[in-house]
């Protein structure tokens, strides 16, 4: 091949297909927190679980019934997300319920099973031997 056929050649065309362009992730990029898996039900399977275990329980659960619960609550923490939505669905229902005592009942029982998640979540947090700013 010669020079002169080399010059008489026209370059060839860019390719002009429409390839999506993505930026490089920088530091400064905002990560999306992930998306719950929402069913048909509208709710996500960890809030269908929690709402169910809550609703299994009567007003007057024992302290055992209550820490089993605050327990599978912690132990599922990962979960966090669906764990307070299904907390959220269970006060809207028993705020919305038409027996004003069994729901406030209901509403108490939830509020202690809460506190006994975040008392037991903050002696887990807390090494021993270190202050927790409590004189």
């Amino acid at each position: 091949m010669s020079n002169a056929n080399l010059e008489a050649t026209p370059p060839a065309p860019a390719a002009t297909a429409s390839v999506p362009v993505t930026a490089p992730a920088t530091a400064t990029s905002v990560a999306k927190p992930p998306i719950s898996k929402k069913s048909k039900h509208g709710s996500s399977p960890t809030a269908r679980k929690l709402t169910q275990k809550l609703s299994s329980l009567h007003p007057n659960a024992s302290h055992e019934s209550r820490q089993t619960i605050a327990s599978w609550i912690i132990f599922n923490r990962k979960k966090a997300d669906g764990l307070a939505e299904g907390i959220l669905l269970s006060v809207k229902k028993e705020a919305d319920s038409t027996d004003v005592d069994e729901g406030a009942s209901r509403l108490l029982l939830l509020l202690r099973i809460t506190h006994q998640v975040l008392v037991s979540n903050s002696s887990l947090a807390s090494a021993p031997g270190e202050e927790n700013g409590n004189d």
